[in-house]
This record gives structure tokens, sequence and C-alpha cells, in this order.
């Protein structure tokens, strides 16, 4: 598993893999102006997200300096219709199981047609999918999908009459872009590895990002997890230096959970003794400290980014969100909890991506809870006083990830 070696479209991010999309006879694929190809386009919402996962040949695909790459798509392709991301991790979870779909919402046959130098309009035809299957099985390769069904449709003049033919796709999604992506199933690498994902020699990750560069996002090999340059601190930090000690790269790293949590949830915890392995994935110890904020999370930001540049709030009061830390550097036991008390929240577009900052006040200990820690502890722990987050989250994760507002990075 080499990051180096995932291919993903640029301003979309969508993966370009190993497959091929078959549809009817060679007549029929010549009579739709399919061409040969080896590979696909699979694009797709990322999560929950609404939509159909389509499917698109490829003929062509050129890097970018960026280390995205710029794909010659064919004009005709598949959507399944209320299929992601999530869906197939869910699917994987269950060895074996298939995926039977059919009726009106199966899907359909899709054309595309470039309508300006950045924007292409897909549109369906009268060709619709009657029914499919879907397999979903991890492997040494990666993720290998396979795709078969059956097609109803109209006879029209200008699309061959595909009523009661057969379709199939086949698309392997290595382990590096399942990795990237953020796919759960990326995880199990370790069950079909060959040989370990990390190399022997390792590196310290720079400090400087690269705001447009795939190759400079650290990903943890592991977790999936996307590491982010910034800080999380608390006042006083002298009341967790233990942590600190622990942290190689000197606090100036941190987790950014966007995707295992509620939608409306946004979680942060430190990335402590970050190195960067020879197959370009990242690896960061253990975790001390985390902090929730419980109001919004990607949806609310995709939402609003979608039309507007920054976000600012400044709000006080209950289910805020909470932190988390152990004073004594273990991630388990004895981490104890403060509620969040106030909170200014900052998040804006730039020329680097989406900086995100929090800070604000924390309440008092739960006087049950700091009872019990301190009798088990013998600590005459005192709670912390406020915390301060800083994040960014530059362009090519936003691409890589999925994000509906990333496309607005030619603004930028």
């Amino acid at each position: 598993m080499k990051f180096s070696d995932a291919e993903l479209q640029s301003l979309t991010g969508y993966p370009i893999v190993i497959g091929h999309l078959s549809i009817g006879s060679s007549s029929d694929m010549r009579a739709l102006g399919i061409p040969k190809h080896q590979r696909v386009l699979l694009a797709y919402p990322h999560g929950h997200g609404r939509g159909g996962w389509m499917i698109w040949p490829i003929t062509d695909a050129t890097p970018r300096e960026t280390g995205f790459y710029d794909a010659a798509v064919g004009t005709v392709g598949l959507v399944f219709d209320s299929l992601s991301q999530a869906t197939i991790d869910e699917l994987v979870d269950f060895e074996g199981q298939r995926l039977l779909r059919g009726g009106a919402d199966a899907g359909a046959l899709i054309h595309r047609q470039p309508s300006g130098p950045s924007y292409t309009a897909v549109y369906r035809g009268r060709i619709r999918i009657h029914g499919y299957q879907l397999d979903a099985r991890l492997d040494t390769a990666g993720l290998q999908l396979m795709v078969s069904g059956r097609f109803v449709s109209d006879v029209t003049d200008s699309e061959p009459n595909l009523l009661g033919k057969d379709f199939s796709v086949e698309a392997t999604i290595p382990w590096e872009i399942l990795t990237i992506k953020g796919f759960k199933c990326s995880t199990r690498y370790w069950k079909f590895a060959t040989a370990p994902a990390s190399g022997a020699a390792t590196s310290a990750p720079s400090v400087v990002p690269h705001a447009h560069k795939l190759s400079d996002l650290l990903i943890d090999e592991a977790l999936n997890w996307p590491i982010f340059r910034g800080r999380f601190a608390y006042t006083p930090e002298a009341a967790c230096s233990a942590l600190r000690a622990y942290d190689k790269t000197d606090g100036k790293f941190l987790f950014v959970h966007f995707d295992d949590q509620p939608t409306q949830g946004l979680r942060f915890s430190n990335a402590s003794s970050v190195v960067v392995y020879d197959n370009g994935f990242a690896r960061a110890g253990a975790i001390g400290r985390s902090l929730m904020l419980s109001l919004f999370g990607r949806s609310v930001l995709e939402e609003h980014f979608a039309r507007h540049d920054a976000l600012s709030l400044q709000l006080a009061g209950d289910h805020l969100g909470w932190t988390q830390y152990n004073p004594y550097a273990q991630v388990s036991p004895g981490s104890i909890r403060q509620d969040i008390e106030t909170l200014s929240f900052d998040a804006r577009l730039g020329k680097e991506g989406l900086a995100l900052s929090a800070t604000g006040k924390l309440a008092d200990f739960d006087a049950t809870e700091v009872e019990s820690h301190r009798k088990e502890r013998n600590s005459k722990l005192k709670p912390l006083r406020g915390y301060a987050i800083e994040a960014m989250i530059p362009w090519a994760l936003l691409i890589a990830r999925g994000f509906s507002f990333a496309h607005r990075v030619r603004k930028f």
C-alpha cells in the first residue's frame, strides 16, 4: 500500500480504479458510444449522503502537479440510486452478504454532456435498471465490487432498446484509496496485507502544509483518520504537562473527526508523536485529550460553506459540548471530563483551505465524578479553565474526503 499509488479525480476526489462497465452486447456498447476501457470512475456521495453511485468508463488519466488526476471520462454510464460509501461499508461488515435492489429507484442509464469549461450536465435517459445485485468483498488488492443486473426501457430513436438486457460492473478499489477516502473497512488492511503496510523508515512531518497537494496530507494508516497541523491547548496548560512529555511533535498536530461522529457533532483530539512512513502514510501515538462540539458537524459545515465563506458563533450555556483528558498521560484509566461553558467558534475558507478555531471557558468538574477520581488517584486535581483549538483543513483533504463545497477551491 503506497499513498502515491492512489488516483483521485481533481476537484471531485472521485476514485479512478481498475474496472470495467459492460452493457448489453458489443453492438449495444458501440451504439451507446461506450469506449474500450480498463478503468472506471466511481462518483458517489460521501458517508450517508443523498444521491446515487455513478459508474463512468475512463479512457485516460493524467496526473497533475497536485497529485490529483485529470480524467478522460466517457459520456455514458450507470447510476445506482441510494447507494453510498456508507452502504458499501455496511455490506462489507457482513461477509458473504449481497445487496439486492429493484424497482423504480434501482437506477438508470445516464449521460453526461459538457456545458461549459467547468460544468458537466448529467441526465437520465429512458433506460432504467429493473434490478441488480451487488457483491463486495475484501482481499489483498483491496475492495472488489461486482454488480450485475438487467434493464427495462422504452424504445426511442436516440437509444438502443435494452429491454431485458444485462449489464455488469467490476471494480477494484485499492487499499490506499480506501484509506485516503475514509472507508471504515480500510482499517482491516492488516488482515489481508502480504507485508506490513509501514516501511521501516520514518521521518518527521513538515509543519508547513501545501494546501493543494495530495501527497502532503497526513492520514493515519491504521485508523484512516486525517491528521492536521494546528494546536490543542488548555488553560492552564501546566495542568496537562504530562501529556506534552509524551508528544515528540510538541502539540502541533491534531485529529479532526468529521466522519465517525453524528452529523451534529465535531470532535477534536490530540495527535501526538506523529511520524511519516516511507509508504506515504502517517502514524500518531496515544490520544490523551479530546474535545467535542455538540451543536454542529460536517453536514452543517457543508450546507453553510456551499454559499458562504465564513462562519462565526459566540455561544454560552448548556449542551455546547465537552472535553475529556487524562492528566496522567495514559488514555485510560484516569480520564476526567469537563463540560464546555462558552464557545467562540470561527471557520472560514481561504487560500489554504478551511481554517477552524474554537476557544472558550470550561465548567467545573462534576462533583460526583471528581470525588471518585480523587479517591482513586489520591489526587488534588483542579479543573482546567479554558481551551483553544486551531486547525487548518487543506483543500486537498476537502477534495479527497468529498466535501460538497470542495469545488469552491477555484475561487481561492
